[in-house]
């Protein structure tokens, strides 16, 4: 994700020309680095007087890596627009942005508290290597539901004997598999003997070919 930061009043109060002091930002920042997003800094400083420069040093200072500076770095490929595109940007103005109030300069800041609750929420600070494992745990298990779904229709439907020399020798192959006799053995074998009970396998392994087709014919639609 990129996310697109503003300075005064977001990362620290507001104390323009200057750089004002610590809000809590930094560990939130780097938090969301580590999470593997971009960060774009998206402020009104300029670099005609060198208030810019100031705002990317205090990233540098604090070790907060930047994508970019006022702008996508790639999205000229797609487009000329001057706005710097972002999924997502923390900026004090933006409508909803939970803020603290400072007496002294009578402007608000953003609640970095709050915020980092709001991001932890929306799982914004969890590491996309451990989304992408979520996603893929999700995945085995819907498969592993398949493929026994499956194995006990072939059950309740063959009563347990197979019903073509294909079948009988596929289950042959998963009965050495939980043997362990076949250690190569395919990813489908190895799945239908996490599936079933070897006293399962061995019903369909030992059916006798005799009077067996070789396959299963489909039935013809009428």
């Amino acid at each position: 994700m990129i996310i697109g930061v503003d300075f005064d009043g977001t990362v620290v109060t507001h104390e323009y020309p200057y750089i004002g002091e610590d809000i809590g930002a930094v560990p939130v920042l780097k938090r969301l680095v580590e999470a593997g997003h971009k960060l774009i800094l998206f402020t009104m400083r300029s670099s005609k007087n060198g208030t810019l420069q100031d705002a990317v040093n205090w990233f540098k200072e604090n070790n907060i890596p930047l994508y970019g500076v006022n702008t996508n770095p790639t999205q000229s490929e797609w487009t000329d627009s001057p706005k710097a595109h972002c999924n997502v940007y923390i900026d004090d103005a933006g409508f909803g942005m939970p803020v603290k109030f400072d007496s002294e300069s009578r402007r608000r800041y953003v609640d970095w508290e709050k915020l980092e609750s709001m991001l932890e929420e929306e799982g914004i600070l969890e590491s996309e290597n451990n989304d992408n494992m979520r996603k893929v745990q999700i995945t085995e298990s819907v498969l592993r539901s398949i493929i026994e779904e499956s194995v006990k229709r072939i059950l309740e439907s063959t009563d347990e004997k197979a019903v073509s020399k294909a079948q009988q020798r596929f289950f042959g192959m998963v009965h050495a598999y939980q043997n362990g006799d076949m250690p190569n053995a395919s990813k489908s074998i190895k799945d239908a003997a996490d599936s079933m009970t070897d006293d399962e396998v061995e019903d369909f392994a030992s059916t006798k070919h005799k009077g067996l087709p070789n396959h299963v014919k489909k039935s013809k639609k009428k």
